[in-house]
Parts: structure tokens; sequence; C-alpha cells
């Protein structure tokens, strides 16, 4: 895999000698046959000589690295029209040697990546992402007016839109993206600057030898190796060498490892009233740098404490740290400052004109030099060692990583709002994590978004950003209905196809997913056209549910249009997911699909017993210690409806201990009026319904056996109703009709439900003595049982591992 690297920096700077080179040798270890391409941009006074050039291209190449050097410019519109030239002569050194990946260090650089990427189509890494638009402007470089802070922060915000893959350098750098850019780049891999523990480690250095060569034996040392403003500070520095000078007096001294002219040096010296022959100013090479670390007492590090300095980190401290040094640091700087500060390893300062107080502390820490040196050290082998780097290269170049896996696409078409519960519940919370923990999986996401459901415009635009950071897509469409109905149907078929259409073009996914037979009757048509190999998930014969019902008859042309599509997807898809044994063996000879037992499951982790709800909720509902028989679904079409109420009353004259507890989206006005015709007292129900899974499972927490209400017709034995699931999940026995998906089979084998024929005021003396039975049990040893088949039946690993093994096979 070949790799163009870009950089904004000549050769000659240490961002290139200690943060750049050092990466590019773990690139080349964990990519040992691909080729590294370096580009730098060569500052006129760093500008490297012939010789020096022709040694170090010499010494890259025999690490299979190239480099190419290009004339810098300061970033800003000027340079960015003399870089649209040198786009197209990289484009075509892209096309010549084969670069599969482009990866840029730091986002100035980072924006002509973004304009060769979209030249080429090569995906981008972001290396060393942190703000910088904000950070210049903060520090007082440049104004928020600048073009300069208005091209690079637009910059910034498609690469957060548009990098394949970024190595932030803090772990709030994704909260910032995401308030920032609208979006946190989905692979996000956490990459501090990290530090050569072998290079930078005490062990190495005759400290004593040092310091005594350099006539500081008996003195109080303090280093700084960094750059004078910009986003460092400048005077404050000084000002607080001068402190120190009189705080220590003529003990104290100052390494200052900088590239500032020694005129800027002597001028600050002079303006801060701090004595300049007691300071020590090096240009010292980066493999110089660890000898005079080793012969200070403690280091500092001026950022500026800007706000955005919070997410951004210098690889200083970290050298600091691997020498044993305590390190002052402003507040809010990277993780740093908080770092410092809980392990007591150096000191937080926010005035640096008068630090009086920080340096006892300061004098503290060098009398217990002895002690804390290995307390420091170990704080940059946790945090900074080189090892954090190589596992996040490895997780993008590696054999293993995402670049050596083939990229997944897939498009699910959903004949549901994304609001909708059965879409969140049913399918959503299986392939969402999918493409979340897989990176080279991405969803597009296909919904028909209904009023009832309806997002706010803005809340759509956040929640699409939301789901794009876990790899999914989504397209919402506008659901039809109403009359006219087949003209709307026909409508939303090609709203979807056109849609789709784009995406075969763009994205060409590998699978194409169906949730329910409505869906199905969709997607097989957009399969078949766009050659998409199918999963149909969520299997039923939908159609034979609305003849069975009376809702369509079998002669009419909404029964045989949706007759026909069903037989057409369970013909044409690749894999089948149904609900139940039965349909299983009823597809048998029917379809050359693979077609798998997938019944609709629960989330046991939000359904389960909680007594805290449980006492909150009957106690509000004033139910005290009446047994509560909890409904959860709907009423009518599909479902029983008046039915319930009588049958209700009939448990009641039975026995006066039951209460009944209905969560249900249906009309409450029409429900209480059925139970007032059946002669059910106010008293002796309540009527609600649960805004979350999670609310339901509090209520069912609060009752004693749940009800399924799904009328025992031939159809319903391949349906797979959901809530028995989490009925069982929660600790609750449940009522159920012979006949319904396997529920009654279940109910019966493991003795955690009754079975009736039909819901029926006849059948309630029954139902109430063997709910007396369950009742006499241990509640403890019930709930378990319940819950243990529950998850045995419609526990969500069922699904979570047939999506992830169905979705993981070759392409």
């Amino acid at each position: 895999m070949n790799v163009l690297v870009l950089t904004y920096w000549s050769y000659k700077e240490p961002l290139i000698q200690a943060a750049t080179l050092p990466f590019l040798s773990m690139i080349r270890k964990v990519n040992p046959e691909g080729r590294i391409y370096l580009l730098t941009l060569e500052k006129d006074e760093l500008a490297l000589s012939e010789s020096e050039l022709a040694a170090a291209r010499e010494k890259l190449d025999k690490e299979n690295i190239e480099l190419i050097n290009l004339r810098y410019r300061r970033f800003g519109v000027p340079a960015m029209v003399v870089w649209l030239k040198e786009l197209f002569s990289l484009r075509q050194m892209c096309k010549r040697a084969g670069i599969d990946v482009i990866h840029a260090f730091g986002s100035p650089v980072g924006s002509i990546a973004y304009m060769l990427s979209k030249l080429t189509g090569i995906r981008l890494v972001i290396d060393s992402y942190e703000p910088h638009a904000e950070s210049m402007v903060e520090n007082g470089s440049w104004s928020k007016s600048s073009s300069a802070f208005k091209l690079l922060f637009s910059f910034e915000k498609k690469l957060a839109h548009h990098a394949y893959a970024v190595l932030g350098t803090t772990q709030g750098m994704q909260d910032y993206a995401r308030k920032t850019y609208g979006i946190a780049p989905r692979r996000f891999i956490y990459k501090p600057a990290c530090v050569d523990l072998d290079q930078f480690n005490p062990e190495n250095f005759d400290r004593e030898r040092l310091r005594a060569n350099l006539g500081y034996s008996d003195h109080i040392v303090c280093v700084y190796a960094g750059k004078l403003g910009g986003i460092y500070l400048r005077e404050d520095i000084f000002h607080f060498f001068a402190a120190c000078e009189k705080f220590w007096g003529d003990r104290f001294r100052v390494i200052l490892l900088t590239d500032a002219p020694i005129d800027e040096v002597s001028r600050l010296c002079a303006s801060t009233h701090f004595s300049e022959e007691k300071l020590l100013r090096k240009t010292a090479d980066h493999d110089e740098v660890a000898s005079y670390l080793s012969c200070a007492d403690f280091a500092i590090n001026p950022v500026k404490p800007v706000p955005s300095k919070r997410y951004c980190t210098s690889i200083k401290d970290g050298e600091y740290w691997a020498m044993g040094l305590p390190v002052v640091i402003p507040p809010n700087i990277s993780d740093d400052s908080d770092l410092i500060a809980s392990r007591e390893i150096g000191v937080v300062l926010e005035d640096w004109k008068t630090p009086r107080s920080a340096l006892d502390a300061i004098g503290k820490l060098i009398d217990e030099s002895a002690n804390n040196k290995e307390k420091i050290r170990a704080l940059a082998v946790q945090n900074r060692s080189m090892a954090i780097a190589e596992a996040g290269y490895d997780k993008l170049y590696g054999l293993s990583g995402i670049f050596n896996k083939p990229e997944k696409r897939f498009l699910a078409v959903i004949y549901n709002s994304y609001g909708d519960p059965l879409f969140q519940n049913l399918i959503f919370q299986y392939i969402q994590p999918l493409t979340a923990k897989n990176w080279n999986y991405t969803l597009d996401l296909v919904t028909f978004e209904q009023e009832k459901y309806e997002i706010p415009p803005a809340e759509t635009k956040t929640l699409q950003s939301a789901l794009a950071e876990k790899g999914v897509v989504w397209h919402p469409l506008d659901y039809h209905s109403g009359s006219l109905i087949l003209l709307k149907k026909v409508y939303d078929f090609f709203a979807a196809l056109i849609l789709t259409t784009r995406l075969k073009i763009k994205r060409n996914p590998n699978l194409i997913v169906s949730m329910g037979n409505t869906s199905a009757a969709i997607t097989v048509k957009l399969s078949r056209l766009l050659n998409i190999d199918m999963m149909a998930y969520s299997f039923e014969p939908h159609s034979e549910f609305m003849a069975d019902f009376g809702i369509w008859e079998r002669t009419g042309w909404k029964f045989r249009i949706l007759k026909a599509l069903e037989d057409e997807a369970a013909r044409h898809s690749k894999y089948i997911l149904t609900g139940t044994r039965h349909m299983v063996q009823e597809l048998e000879g029917k379809t050359s699909a693979e077609v798998f037992r997938a019944p609709s499951c629960a989330d046991e982790d939000i359904f389960n017993f909680d007594l805290t709800s449980r006492t909150e909720i009957r106690n509000r509902l004033n139910i005290e210690d009446r047994k509560v028989l909890v409904y959860a679904g709907k009423f009518g079409g599909i479902y029983y409806d008046q039915e319930i109420a009588h049958f209700y009353k009939a448990l009641l004259t039975n026995n006066p201990d039951w209460f009944f507890l209905i969560l249900s989206p249906s009309d409450h006005e029409e429900i209480t009026t059925w139970f007032e015709t059946a002669g059910l007292e106010p008293s002796s129900y309540h009527i609600t319904e649960a805004k979350s899974p999670a609310e339901v499972a509090s209520y069912l927490s609060a009752s004693d056996m749940g009800l399924s209400a799904i009328p025992p017709l031939p159809s319903q034995r391949f349906r797979s109703p959901i809530k028995v699931g989490e009925y069982l999940m929660c600790g609750l026995p449940f009522i159920t009709c012979k006949g319904i998906s396997e529920d009654d089979l279940y109910a019966l084998e493991n003795n955690v439900g009754i079975v009736i024929d039909e819901i029926d005021e006849k059948f309630a003396a029954r139902v109430n003595a063997e709910a007396m039975v369950f009742f006499e049990e241990n509640e403890h040893a019930l709930r378990q049982r319940c819950r243990s088949t529950g998850i045995e039946y419609r526990g969500k690993d069922q699904l979570h591992s047939l999506f992830a093994e169905l979705w993981s096979r070759p392409i």
C-alpha cells in the first residue's frame, strides 16, 4: 500500500524530525510492502543544501521513503491559488506512483490534501487532528474576519465530513468537532504526541557531569524547548524567569532551546529585568534535546491558554515527563494540565508574571525529585508511549487494519419512519452496532417518514450527523397514504427507485435489506432492477394476515399484488430471516435463499425487572397488593379490541384483586368507552402510553402477568410479536392464544405462560386459577425462570450474532 504523506513543515524542523519521521517508520513497519512519499514545504531560511538534500534522500530511501520538496508558502488565499497548479502535478504523481492513501499531518496541509483527495478519489487520513483555525484567532495570529481564518475553518469543516480516518491528539477532539463542525469524524483514533522513551530516558545521561560542564552543579535549572510567541507566551515567559531569579537568587539558571533570534531574547531579558547571563540559549537538533533536559530540575510549557488548546497537545510535555521533570503549564492545555494537577507532578499556573505561590510548590517538587522522577516518567509511559501510536497506525495500515479490509456498503429500504418503534426495536438495534463497530461497513438507510413520527428539519440534520458518525447515511423520504392509495404507493416506489439508483451508481452497495413484507415487496423490485443481493428480515405472510382478519378479500387487488410480491421476494432473496420455525418449514422448497429463524428480539439490558420502578408506579396508581395484568400493544386491526375489555371484566368477576394496566398507542377515549361498556370501574384499570422502551420496562416491572392479544387465526403461527419477549425478560408469565408464533410452545414447555383457545370471557375462570398457581410461587424464582426463558427465546444476541455473521461473509 503506497502512501503519500503531506506536511506543512520544512525537513529540518523538529516537527518533521520528532513528530513525523518516527511515525513514518511505524507505518513502514505495519505496511512493509508499501512505499511512502513524503512531501515537505521548505522555508527559505531552512532550505536544504544540495549535499544535505542528497544525504536526506539517501537515508530515507533505505526505509523505502521518497522525499518530495516544495517551496513553503504562508497559509492563505494566495497560497491556495499557487497550490491549484501544484495539485494537478500531485494528481499525476499519485496516478504514476499508485498512491492508495493520502496521509496529511495537521489541518493546514489537510486543506490541500482534501482537494487532492477529491480530485483523485483517494482516501484521506488526517494525522495530528487538532483545531488550528480557531487557535490562530485565539492566540492573536489571525483575526476572525481574515481570509486565512475563513478559508482554513471552512476546510476544517470539510475535513470533518470527508476524512476517511483521523488521528486525534486528545480524546476531547471528538466533542470539539461535533460541536464546531457539526460532526465528529467516524473513524477516530486517539494518538497523542508520543515520545521515544528510549531516546528520552534519564538513565542514558550522566546528569552530574553534564551539569558540571555547563557550570550548573549547584543550581536550580529551568528548561524550555520551544518557540517564543505565536501559540506560546512570549513576555510572560521572561517575567516568570525574573520571578524565579528573585525567588532563588543567584542559584537560578535557564536553558532555552529555541530558534528565536539572540537579539530578541536579549530584548526580552532586558524588558523583564531578567539577568541574561543566567540564560543559555541554544538552537539544538532534536537528537540533542534529551541531553539538555537531563540537566534541568523542572520544565515549562507556556502554551497560551486559549479555549481551543484544550483539544491540542504538544510533544514537549511527553519529552519532559519521559525525563522525569516536573512541568509548569497553564490551565486547560490538552489533557496535560489535568494530568499534572491530579497526579501532583507539576504546577498548573495561571499568573506567569507573579507566580510567587507556585514557586513554593516547584521548590517542593525539586526537593522531592528523587521520589518523583519514576512517578513522572510512568506518566509518559502510560500516556505518551510510542506503543500508543503504533497501535493507531496498525488500525489503519496493519494486516487487519481498515485499509486491508474490503469496504462493504449496505442499503436498507424500510417502509417505516425512522422514529417508528417497530423499526427502532426490530432491526435498527441490530444493524447500527455493526456499522459502529466495523469501520469498513457503511449503511445507506432509506425510510418513509409519516406525520405521526415527524422529526423537525433541524433535528433531522443533527440526527443525520450523529448517524454518519456511526456509519449510517440516512435518506428520509415522504410516506404517502389515504385516497388513491395505489397511485401513492407507485409514487413511493419510484421515489425509492430514483434514490437507490443514485446510491447504486455512487456506492455500489453489496446487499439491500428489507424489514417486513411491505418493505420486502418494494425492495425485491429494487434488488432485481439494480442487481443487488437482497436480505429479507422479519419475513412474514402479511397478505395472509390481512385476509385472515377480513381486512382484505383474497380476490381483491391489494391481496393479490402483495401476495405476488411476497412470493417474488421469497424466490429472489439471498437471505431470509423469519420469526418462527413454522415459517422456516413453510418456505422449504419455495426459495433458493438461505432461510434463518430470527424471532423478534428484545433488549434484555433494557427489559429487566426493576424493584424501584415497581414500587414507585404501584404507589402512584394506588395498586397496593393487587395482581396487575398488563397489555402492551394496539387495539383492533390484527389485534383483539373490545374482546379485551370483556375478558378483563370476566377476570375481575372471578377475582376482584385484579388490576388492568394498558400501554397502548391506540385511541384512549375509544378504549375507555369499551371498558365502560363492559362494566369496568375506572378504579380497576389505568390506560397510558409509554414513550420509550425503558418506560415500558418500568411499567412491566410494576405488573404481575402479561397479555398477548392476538387472535388465533391460521397465519398467526408465522408471526413473531416482540411483546412476549419483553414480558418474559421483565419476569412476567404471560397469557396467549394457541397457535400464536411459538409463544404457546414456550409457555407450556418452560412453564412460563397460560395458553387458551381465544381471548374470551369463558376462559376467564381457568386463566384466573392458573394465574394463582404462578402467584403462589416464590416471586424471585418465577421471575428468574421467566427471564431466562425470555433471553433464550427472544434475547438480542441471537440476532446480533446472525446479522454479524451474514454481513461478514465475503462479497
